[in-house]
């Protein structure tokens, strides 16, 4: 048996077969190389042309896009609330908080609440509920109450659901003052 294995390892070129794979090896690890060279290029910042340099791009221009949204809200005139996914106040604008007499921090979550006047309360909570539960636009008229100035407003509110990949991540939306009267002149009149 050691003949027979003497004999064919004689007859082997070793060094020849060793060349020959060490040149096989060289030739795939320079393919790899230009594939891997190809991706690094890729997620490498270059100055402007890389997948890398194009999502930096792409997450700056959505931030500023973002910032300037949230300025244009802030400065609007006209009442604005965002809410999350559930239905409840995770922001108002300062006309809104003007209008009704409180603080961001009083209307978050359901503290929205207490500012409709409770004659509206049952329908607008109702309504409300519905538009969140089925995931769709909201449209409503109510009264909404500043007991600090003393005065009631009819509002129209339209919210429009904020969606993400088909799932509802929050509303945003305004009202549009329909009348203004003092509170005592609308306790003397009849309820929307």
């Amino acid at each position: 048996m050691d003949t027979l294995f003497g004999k064919i390892s004689e007859i082997i070129p070793w060094s020849e077969l060793a060349t020959l794979l060490i040149g096989i090896g060289f030739l795939y690890l320079k393919k790899v190389h230009g594939s891997l060279r190809k991706v690094v290029d890729q997620v490498t910042h270059n100055g402007g042309s890389s997948m890398l340099d194009s999502i930096a791009r792409i997450e700056l221009k959505t931030t500023e896009l973002a910032a300037i949204s949230d300025v244009l809200q802030q400065v609007s005139n006209k009442p604005l609330f965002r809410t999350d996914e559930n239905g409840e106040c995770a922001w108002v604008n300062p006309a809104y908080s003007e209008i009704v007499g409180k603080s961001l921090e009083d209307l978050l979550g359901h503290g929205w609440v207490s500012i409709v006047d409770p004659a509206c309360m049952i329908t607008l909570t109702n309504e409300w509920n519905l538009a969140v539960s089925d995931g769709r636009r909201f449209d409503c008229t109510f009264y909404v109450v500043n007991k600090l100035k003393d005065l009631r407003f009819k509002v129209r509110c339209r919210a429009y659901p904020v969606k993400v990949k088909g799932k509802v991540v929050g509303y945003i939306g305004g009202w549009i003052i329909l009348e203004k009267q003092s509170l005592s002149e609308a306790t003397n009149e009849d309820e929307p």
